[in-house]
């Protein structure tokens, strides 16, 4: 992809003086395509939300699918990336309990914030795409592919802390593992099921884990 839909957006803006609060702006839009998605987000919904009008939003931003390109690419900067330098990070942290936690964090998000939302990457890549939106806006798929790469690259440094000896193959296993569980637990948590299931499907692939990379 070029290089973000965030520094396309900046390109289009060269030249032009900014008439609004462009993070505030750009923040409200993120909001609303992370809780509702692509297709329950009309320019209506985005302008009653901004303040802005629509030529202001089109000429600032471009089209509906520039401003969802743009919002995504400001949830994986600003969240994704920040999830895998956390689990990447070498601070001392017990490696499964940090895992532990990841885990917790959609229950915790359900059963505590009472925010459903889930996690607006997982929710693009499950909720797919139509044909002409795909077809405009390439970089999309780009965007989900890159954050789980990321997220997995960052499993994979957690389980190499906790167990270098297990060799690349299997740390790789565990942290597609791990993932693929996170992704699961952030899609289904939009449903809202019980705290208990949650629970049990965090246990349970931890131990999947350990037993992996034992």
């Amino acid at each position: 992809m070029t290089d973000t839909a965030a520094e396309t957006i900046k390109d289009r803006r060269r030249g032009r003086p900014a008439q609004f609060d462009t993070d505030r702006v750009e923040a409200a839009i993120a909001d609303l395509f992370w809780e509702r998605g692509y297709d329950g987000v009309s320019v209506s919904d985005i302008t009653a939300a901004t303040g802005l009008s629509k030529s202001s939003l089109y000429n600032s931003f471009g089209g509906k699918a520039a401003l969802f390109e743009a919002a995504l690419a400001r949830y994986h900067a600003q969240t994704v990336r920040t999830g895998a330098d956390w689990l990447a990070a070498h601070d001392g942290s017990d490696p499964m309990d940090k895992l532990d936690r990841l885990f917790s964090g959609p229950a915790d998000d359900v059963h505590g914030r009472n925010d459903a939302r889930g996690c607006f990457l997982c929710n693009t890549s499950a909720d797919g795409l139509s044909g002409d939106r795909k077809a405009r806006a390439p970089d999309i798929d780009t965007l989900v592919g890159d954050g789980f790469q990321i997220l997995e690259d960052g499993l994979f440094a957690l389980f190499s802390r906790y167990a270098p000896q297990a060799g690349r193959d299997r740390i790789r296993d565990a942290a597609r593992l791990a993932l693929t569980t996170y992704i699961g637990l952030r899609i289904r948590s939009r449903t809202k099921p019980a705290r208990t299931e949650m629970d049990a499907v965090r246990n349970a692939t931890v131990q999947a884990v350990r037993l992996i990379l034992k």
